[in-house]
């Protein structure tokens, strides 16, 4: 009888030794998650660097766009509107001329205003959660071009519609919609961005993918993490 008590007791001590001297088999590395998530922090860097070198050219572009559209636009107006031109006089002509212009000289800053916006380009701020919708949302799907960078375009026409509508060769309708008396009017029509604004796009939407998947990596190795710290606190206690 005391035998196996001994036995017993030997047992207990010799299982509670095996277990203590065992537990570090059952925890995980933590460092093997911490070489990824600097990877996937430095890829993440790197691809944002390159998307705001593509912004900013996009933005210089925009500029001559802006002018060259400007230009284009209004002298298809008063090319259309022959019998109002001969009414309107070479005067009022030159003063509708020396408002474009005015209008012109001020493009560089509206685009910087309107268009170098932080809320504009994506890779600026915070990534979203959902990929899918957030890309859904984010692109055209017919032209691949950011739906708000598209719209915010067409607030720069705005300029051009006002001077048109002060002149009176404002083609309202299918062209252009008058909204509220305080507001500029709305270009209605699509238009093409240049060879060089569609490129860069084409690009920084490729990088806007990789940088998505870079990102939704490293949220996964940081929860991976997590986890397995609690695991291991788990086995330890």
């Amino acid at each position: 009888m005391e035998s196996r008590e001994i036995d017993f007791h030997f047992f207990i001590i010799f299982y509670k030794m095996k277990t203590y001297f065992n537990m570090g088999e059952n925890m995980e590395d933590i460092s093997k998650f911490d070489q990824k998530i600097e990877d996937n922090e430095r890829q993440i860097n790197e691809l944002r660097k390159k998307m705001e070198e593509i912004c900013i050219d996009f933005i210089k572009e925009i500029k001559g766009f802006v002018v060259i559209w400007s230009k284009k636009e209004v002298e298809n107006a008063i090319v259309s509107m022959p019998d109002k031109v001969k009414e309107y006089g070479e005067e009022s002509l030159k003063k509708m001329k020396a408002d474009l212009q005015n209008f012109l000289t001020k493009v560089p800053e509206l685009v910087d205003k309107y268009i170098d916006n932080e809320e504009l380009w994506v890779h600026r701020g915070q990534l979203p959660e959902n990929i899918n919708q957030k890309m859904f949302d984010y692109l055209d799907e017919k032209w691949h071009h950011p739906n708000k960078v598209k719209k915010t375009i067409k607030i720069l026409f705005g300029y051009v519609g006002e001077i048109l509508q002060k002149h009176g060769f404002l083609k309202e309708g299918r062209e252009w919609r008058i909204g509220n008396i305080k507001e500029k009017p709305e270009y209605q029509y699509g238009y093409i961005m240049s060879e060089k604004m569609k490129s860069a796009f084409d690009h920084y939407e490729k990088m806007y993918y990789e940088l998505m998947r870079f990102d939704n990596e490293l949220k996964s190795t940081k929860r991976n993490k997590e986890e397995a710290k609690i695991r291991n606190l788990w086995e330890k206690i």
